[in-house]
C-alpha cells in the first residue's frame, strides 16, 4: 500500500492506523531484505531459494570437499532437531571417509618403505646369502604365494640374522672399548 491510498480513504482513525503500522511492518521487512541482500549479496539469497536440499551421499572424493557438502546442508538446515537421523548419517559417512583416507595415508607409506628396502635389498652382494634365501625373500618382497621349501628358507634367513644381530652388540662393546 501506499501513501497516496491512505490518505485518500476517509475511514476511522483506527483503520488508518492498522493501515499505517501494515504500512510500516511491510517496509520494514523490505528494509530488512534489502539488508540481508547487502550483506550477504543478492545472488546468494536467491540462489538459497533455488537450491535443492542435499541429502547425505556415501562420500565420493577428498575429506574436505565431503566436509563443505556437509556444511552447505547444515548452512541451508533451519530446524536441525528434525533432521537429526540425517545428520547422523552424514557424520557416520565422515567417520567412513576419514577411516578411507587413513587406510589410503598407510597404504602409501607401506609403498614407500617397501620401495626403500628394495632399493636397500639390490645394494646386498649376492655371494652374501643363499640363492635360495634371496628368491624367497624376492617373492615375500612381491607378495607372490610361498611355497614350503620358500618357507624353509625365510626360517632359516631370520636365524641366522638374529644370530648376527647379537654378534653385532658384542662387535658394538668392542668397539666402545677401542675408542675409549
Amino acid at each position: 500500500m501506499s501513501m497516496d491510498k491512505l490518505l485518500s480513504k476517509k475511514d476511522s482513525v483506527s483503520e488508518k492506523k492498522e493501515l499505517v503500522r501494515d504500512i510500516l511492518e511491510e517496509d520494514v521487512e523490505k528494509a530488512k531484505l534489502r539488508r540481508i541482500d547487502e550483506l550477504i549479496g543478492k545472488e546468494t539469497t536467491e540462489k538459497s531459494k533455488n537450491i535443492k536440499m542435499l541429502e547425505p551421499q556415501e562420500p565420493k572424493g577428498d575429506f574436505l570437499s565431503y566436509i563443505f557438502q556437509f556444511k552447505e546442508w547444515l548452512d541451508q538446515r533451519t530446524y536441525i532437531r528434525g533432521d537429526l537421523d540425517k545428520i547422523a548419517t552424514w557424520i557416520r559417512n565422515l567417520y567412513k571417509q576419514l577411516n578411507i583416507e587413513e587406510s589410503n595415508l598407510i597404504e602409501s607409506e607401506c609403498k614407500e618403505e617397501k620401495i626403500k628396502l628394495k632399493e636397500q635389498f639390490k645394494r646386498i652382494p649376492l655371494n652374501f646369502i643363499e640363492e635360495k634365501m634371496r628368491t624367497a625373500l624376492l617373492k615375500k618382497f612381491r607378495g607372490a604365494k610361498n611355497t614350503t621349501s620358500d618357507a624353509y628358507y625365510l626360517k632359516k634367513l631370520k636365524g641366522i640374522v638374529q644370530e648376527k644381530l647379537k654378534e653385532a652388540t658384542y662387535y658394538e662393546i668392542l668397539q666402545r672399548i677401542l675408542e675409549m
